[in-house]
């Protein structure tokens, strides 16, 4: 059956698009959503998701008042793909694993990694985002879902605490207050016998800044938590190993921006207040808390 076929049955069925029902946080993945669908329609993408471009087109709302501008689409693809990249290598060296992707909106993430049906794949989300999923993307082998807030009591009780886990939380974390950010990762590492978690994270003048953009504006909503050290988490949350820290871009991403985005960039990596107003961060705890080879290098420095 063809990707089209398969996709937003909903739609297919009665003719016409899916209405949204979402509060003020929970539109906000309207905005990665559309900014996925719109970098992946560029010539040079570097996410080519297809999955997302269709999801956009299944869904009644008017994505022009969140529109992304380009800089805005090539850091948001960036990020996106170094997460993705991050999960696939903790994939391939570790053959009894799982994967669970915290506050997963609207990302087509599992079918861009796309792992095999033996990998446990969690999405976990609101019930209605979650419904939202089930009517855009077509069922997968081995994908499941928690429908529930990652600070509902009890939300890891259904996923197997015997296998090693990556955890990806991607632009969920800011939203929470620092005290839900640790009791989230500490009853991850508790709960598990070893994996990863990785993240974006912002310090105080990014979370500053971003609460200044029109699209967080429109939205009515604001980020909270700022990481000005990313060793903080370390001293917060006994088990947890910062193994990564990213703040750069592959050089070919980076001359996709325009001229006052590759200047401001070449500024912000000379200074670490500047260049910690975005991370991508990359944790271990048990058996993986030993650091493996870096992935670091792909990226200017």
């Amino acid at each position: 059956m063809s990707f089209e076929t398969n996709l937003c049955p909903a739609v297919l069925f009665v003719n016409s698009k899916i209405p949204i029902a979402l509060n003020s946080i929970q539109r906000t993945l309207l905005i990665t959503l559309g900014g996925r669908a719109d970098e992946s329609q560029l010539a040079d993408s570097l996410l080519q998701d297809r999955f997302a471009e269709q999801a956009k087109q299944c869904i009644d709302f008017d994505f022009s008042t969140l529109r992304l501008s380009h800089d805005g689409l090539v850091a948001l693809a960036v990020r996106a793909h170094t997460l993705d990249t991050w999960i696939r290598e903790f994939i391939a060296s570790h053959t009894r694993c799982q994967v669970i992707h915290l506050g997963c909106g609207l990302d087509s993430r599992v079918f861009r990694v796309d792992p095999s049906s033996d990998i446990p794949w969690w999405e976990v989300d609101f019930p209605e985002v979650i419904q939202l999923r089930r009517a855009l993307f077509p069922e997968r082998a081995s994908c499941r879902y928690r429908e529930t807030s990652v600070l509902a009591q009890g939300w890891l009780d259904k996923i197997d605490p015997q296998r090693e886990v990556m955890v990806v939380a991607e632009g969920i974390f800011a939203y929470l207050s620092p005290g839900e950010v640790k009791q989230v990762l500490a009853d991850i590492v508790s709960t598990f016998p070893a994996g990863e978690i990785v993240f974006d994270a912002y310090n105080r003048w990014g979370i500053s800044f971003l609460n200044s953009l029109p699209s967080l504006r429109q939205a009515g909503v604001k980020l909270q938590f700022a990481l000005d050290d990313p060793q903080q988490l370390v001293d917060r949350v006994p088990g947890l190993t910062l193994c990564e820290e990213q703040s750069g871009a592959p050089r070919e991403q980076i001359l996709r921006a325009s001229p006052w985005m590759r200047w401001g960039y070449r500024l912000t990596q000379a200074f670490p207040k500047l260049r910690r107003m975005g991370q991508l961060l990359r944790y271990r705890f048990g058996d993986c808390a030993t650091a493996r080879g870096e992935f670091g290098s792909m990226f200017t420095k």
